[in-house]
Order: structure tokens, then sequence, then C-alpha cells
């Protein structure tokens, strides 16, 4: 059984590349492990799970009612003396889908409905036909992207009213603004068994934080808020600092793009110190830093108490242009965290050397720090120096040039664990010595402005060593039909390659029927990017698709006649 073990699932252990002798002792308590589970699972004894989860195939969602109702309610009698809960998700794009779904569920099964509404005139029907009878079993209803519109919102919440029991509510990406939250606060507050509430994208604004803070007054077992892209200001957090502030069980709390500014720091950090069970703190895009202010003096404290985050996400925040520069001093003791991101924040090289108490975090598994000004990257190299943990590294758009490059490259090698690396978009001229970083899944060298590519052919063979990449983007890089030539020697040697991103690179139709000879010795290949290019799409139709077909590559990407028209191949 071991030995069938996709690759996919051994690069998630990093001890894989550490000390053979240690390894094989970790490799043998992890079989024993899942020998047990799956002799449990066989035995369908001794193993811990409660719930069990039913998709209904696409095949069902149309005309097969009668067939799946028989279906369901045989498996329903199969269970019948079972105490695992059965949950009936269901994924549909009309309301009449919705209706002969539901109806074909029997009635011990809780439901979940995820709808995709392309027909949104049907809301009404939907909730009418269908909420009223399944309201005490609906568990999770999921309608992000569905655009609804404010008349839309009065009639979910008349349907709300009803679904007392609801365990998840996913309303995001819609136009509920702040004239549609009233139509929501009595249905939510009635919510006792609410552990997941997404309303991002939604401006609610201030105004609407009124309503959400009194329908979230009663909710004791919230595990994860976001309300993010909402255009909340001061006033909007001051409300709702009291109510979120006591929801002690909340452990992702995402507040990402809301650009309070620096004067709603405050009411934020009121509303996060004592969320003593938050894991995860988005703050993306918030503005809190002005050249004479920075509202980290008021946030960094606040963020210090939470001892359980293990993500923190302050990109966005011009942190870089303030004198009160304290992100440092409040990492220096939160090594427990493993992701963190300081992206967009207008770093230069003097203030991230400053960021040096990241090298007490060991634990550290993701690194953001792109879109900064970042050129040297010896201050980046003592920060994770001794790390041994590191998994993914974005260093994309900085000002990166070829003595940073073969500095970071020379420290990178000294952490095993490293699977995802972004150099994108920077200055370097070289990728010089990053074939030593043979545990990469992922590389991204996309757009760099010095065209990496012409130095010369010795650039392109270094890839044939490292057989773990699944993807590999070097979009942009001038590589023309020359420098496809040498980079399709190293294809043999990469496996286990999925995407390929070959975008930008002037090559022409002789370069792409070359690669096509390539293509069918790489079974593994899911996606290939050519848009962009100077290809005659006519004349290369029959060759190019035939390839496809045959070997696995079922996405093609394609500029036609030099006018840019993206064309996918499925």
């Amino acid at each position: 059984m071991i030995s069938q073990l996709p690759f996919t699932f051994w690069i998630r252990f990093s001890f894989l590349v550490l000390d053979i002798q240690e390894d094989i002792k970790k490799l043998s308590s992890v079989s024993k492990y899942l020998y047990k589970i799956t002799n449990d699972i066989k035995q369908n004894k001794n193993f811990p799970y409660r719930k069990r989860l039913l998709t209904i195939p696409r095949e069902f969602r149309n005309n097969s009612a009668s067939e799946l109702k028989k279906i369901l309610h045989s498996l329903s009698d199969k269970w019948k003396n079972d105490t695992r809960q059965t949950t009936v998700l269901l994924i549909c794009e009309t309301s009449e889908q919705v209706r002969m779904l539901s109806d074909a569920i029997p009635n011990q099964f809780l439901i979940s409905i995820r709808f995709s509404g392309k027909e949104r005139k049907e809301y009404n029907k939907i909730f009418a036909l269908s909420l009223e009878n399944m309201s005490t079993r609906l568990r999770i209803l999921d309608l992000k992207d569905n655009d609804l519109v404010t008349s839309t919102v009065v009639e979910l919440g008349k349907c709300l009213e009803m679904a007392t029991s609801l365990e998840e509510l996913l309303l995001e990406n819609n136009c509920v603004y702040s004239t549609g939250v009233p139509f929501l606060v009595s249905p939510i507050s009635k919510m006792k068994n609410l552990r997941i509430l997404n309303l991002a994208g939604n401006k609610i604004g201030s105004k609407g934080c009124n309503g959400l803070a009194f329908a979230l007054l009663n909710i004791n077992e919230l595990i994860m808020l976001d309300i993010s892209r909402n255009d909340i200001g001061a006033s909007g957090f001051l409300n709702l600092a009291p109510v979120v502030g006591q929801m002690t069980t909340l452990k992702t709390l995402k507040l990402g793009c809301n650009w309070f500014g620096v004067e709603s720091s405050i009411p934020v950090a009121a509303m996060i110190e004592d969320l003593i069970c938050l894991r995860e703190l988005n703050l993306e895009f918030n503005y809190i830093t002005r050249v004479d202010n920075c509202g980290m003096i008021f946030l960094a404290p606040a963020i210090q108490k939470l001892t359980n985050l293990i993500s923190l996400n302050l990109s966005g925040n011009r942190l870089g242009i303030s004198d009160f520069f304290t992100t440092p001093s409040m990492l220096l003791n939160m090594t427990q965290l493993l992701s963190i991101d300081l992206s967009v924040n207008s770093l230069v090289d003097e203030k991230v050397s400053l960021l040096a108490p990241l090298s007490k975090n060991t634990g550290l598994t993701r690194l953001y720090l792109g879109h900064n000004y970042i050129k040297e990257t010896t201050s980046i190299c003592l920060s994770i120096k001794n790390n041994k943990s590191l998994t993914d590294l974005s260093l994309n758009n900085n000002k990166i040039d070829d003595i940073g490059l073969k500095d970071l490259l020379s420290c990178l090698v000294e952490i095993p664990t490293l699977q995802k690396l972004d150099i994108s978009r920077n200055d370097y001229t070289s990728i010089g010595d990053i074939f030593l970083l043979t545990n990469l899944v992922y590389l991204n060298i996309r757009y760099n402005n010095n065209n990496i590519w012409r130095k010369g052919s010795s650039d392109m063979t270094c890839f044939s060593k490292m057989h773990r990449l699944t993807f590999l983007d070097i979009t942009g890089n001038e590589l023309k039909n020359s420098g496809l030539k040498s980079l399709m020697s190293s294809l043999n040697n990469l496996p286990n390659l999925k995407i390929l991103k070959l975008g930008s690179n002037r090559i022409s139709n002789k370069g792409v029927i070359a690669l096509t000879d390539y293509i069918r010795t790489m079974p593994s290949l899911l996606e290939l990017d050519l848009s962009w290019n100077e290809i005659l799409w006519n004349e290369i139709e029959k060759n190019i698709f035939t390839i496809l077909k045959s070997h696995g590559c079922n996405n093609l990407k394609i500029s036609r006649n030099n006018m840019h028209d993206e064309l996918i191949y499925y």
C-alpha cells in the first residue's frame, strides 16, 4: 500500500530530505500509522469519525431525481442503526435543481447547499419551495459570488429565519451593502450553532456594522469570521470591537482590504487582544501607516498577546514608509508563527535588516516579502539561516540583482525543506546555482528585467537536476526558439512536471513543433501555456492538438497571429 502513495503525498513530509537513519525511523512510524488507519476503515471500527459527506454527482443534477431518491433511501436503510451523521451536499445552478434534489433526500440526512446562481431571478422560488422544507436540516448555505441585490437579500432573510441550525453561512462577494444588513440581523442572531460566517466583499460599511454587531451578540461558537473588503471605518470597528472581542472561540479573523487607516487601529487592537484561540489574522491592505504615524504602535502589543497565532498577514500596509517600524519588535517573541506576509509594504534594504528577530523563529514555514524594494538579500539570509522548516518563500517584484540572488541561493541550499520559490520580476541577469535547490516543487522566475536567457544555454539545462518540479513559470524572458531548444533537454528529467508556462517568450511555430516531441515523454503535463508568442495557429493546430490529446496535456493557451486573443483548449 505504501509504495502506491503518490509523490504529492510524500513531499508533505519534510524529514524525507534529512538524515537517512532518522528518516527510516520516522517513515516506519508513519507507515504503521497509515496501516492502522486503513485497517480500521476496512473493519469499520475504532475509527474516530462522526460524520460522513455525500456529494451528489453532476449526472444526477438534471433528470435523475427518482434514481437518486432510490439510492439515497437505500443508503438510509443501510445506515439506520449507524450513529454517524450524514450530510448531503447539493451543488446547484438553478432553483429547479435545488427543489428536485432536496426532495430526493431522506429526512434523516442533513443538507448543505452550494448555489452558483446563474438565474438570480429565481432566488424567491428557491427559498420558497425548498428552504422551507429543509430549514431544520440545513447546515451549510454557500451563496458565494451570486451578485445578490437588496430585494433578494430581503427574501433570503425571511427564509433564513427558519434555518436556526445553520453552521456555515457564506455570502462572499454579493451586493448586500448596508441597506441589506438589517434583513439578515434577525436570522443570524438565531443561529446559535453558527461556526463560520463569511460576509467578505459586500461593502456593508460602518453603517452596516451596527446591525452586524447586534446579530453577532449571542453567537458563542463562531470559529471563523471574514468581513474583509467591506469599507469598514473607525466607527464600524468601534461597534464591532466589544462583540467580536468576546468571541474567545474564534480561530480565524479576516479584516483585510477595509482601508481603515491609522485612526481605526485603536478599536481593531481592542477587538483582537483577547482572542486567545486566534490562529489566523488577516489585516492586509488597511493602510495602517502614514509618514507621521503608524497604527502598528497600537496593533503590535495586541497581536503579541495572541500566543496561539500561527498565520499573520500584514501585506499592503505601507509599513516601510514610517519611522515607527514596530513590526520587528512585535515578531521578536512570536516564535510560534508559521506564516508571515509582509508583501507590498515599501520595504527597502534598511528596513528589511530590522527583521533580524525572525532568526529566532526556526519553525517558520511561509515568508512573503514580495512587491517591495529589496535589492540586497543579506538581511533576509540572516533572518532565515537557522530555519529548517521553511517551505514557501516569495520575493517577487523586488530589485534583487545578481549578487543578491547569489547570496540568497547560497542560503537556501542549506534549507532542504524549501519547496516553493517565487523570485519573479527582479533585476538579476542569471539564475546561477538555482539547480542546487533540488527539493523545489514550485519555481517562478517570470519577467526579469534583463532577460536571464541572454547569458547562454548554461542557464537552460539547469532544470534537469530539479526532478521534483511540478510547476515551472519562465514567462516573459526572451527565450525564443534557441532558448526553448536548450530548455527542452531538461524536460525529460522532470517526470513530475504538471504546469509549464512559456508565455511571452517570442517562440514561433518552429519552436512549438519541436516542443511537441518532448511532450510525448511528459505524461504528467496537465497545462502548457504558450500565450503571447509569435505562433501562427492555423499552421500547427492539427499537430499540437493531436499530441496534447494523446499525452494528457489538457490545457493549451496560445496567441494567434500576434493578435493576442487567448485560446484555451480542453
